[in-house]
C-alpha cells in the first residue's frame, strides 16, 4: 500500500525531502484580445500541475489577480511549490483575458515548463 500526498507535502512513497520554491509570474508583449479601440487585454494567469506526469489532464494549482489594461503584467501573487530533487513536476501557465461578462475567459496564450 502506498501513501500519496498532495503537491506541497513530503512524499512518503519515495521518502524524498521537498524544498520550497517560490514562483513569480510576469508576461511580456501579450496579444491585445480586446480588439481595436477597446483598450488592452486584462490578463489573469492560471497555474496548473500534473499530479502524475504519465497521466493526461491538468489540475488547477492557483491563479493570479487580474490586471486591467496591461500587455506586460508583473503579477503580485506568487506561488509556493515543493520541489523534489530528480522528479519531473510538469507545470502549465494559461494566460487569459479576464475582462469578461458571464465568467468566460478568452485565451491569450500558454506555456509549459517542468520543475525538476
Amino acid at each position: 500500500m502506498h501513501n500519496y500526498t498532495a503537491l506541497g507535502e513530503q512524499n512518503s512513497f519515495s521518502d524524498s525531502v521537498g524544498y520550497k520554491v517560490q514562483l513569480f509570474i510576469q508576461c511580456r508583449k501579450l496579444k491585445d484580445v480586446d480588439g481595436f479601440g477597446q483598450g488592452y487585454s486584462d490578463p489573469i494567469c492560471f497555474v496548473l500541475h500534473k499530479s502524475d506526469p504519465k497521466q493526461p489532464g491538468w489540475n488547477k494549482f492557483g491563479q493570479t489577480e487580474m490586471l486591467k489594461d496591461n500587455l506586460n503584467p508583473d503579477f503580485e501573487k506568487s506561488f509556493i511549490i515543493t520541489y523534489y530533487f530528480e522528479r519531473h513536476q510538469p507545470l502549465r501557465f494559461e494566460v487569459m483575458d479576464g475582462d469578461n461578462s458571464g465568467g468566460c475567459f478568452q485565451m491569450i496564450g500558454s506555456a509549459e515548463a517542468t520543475l525538476g
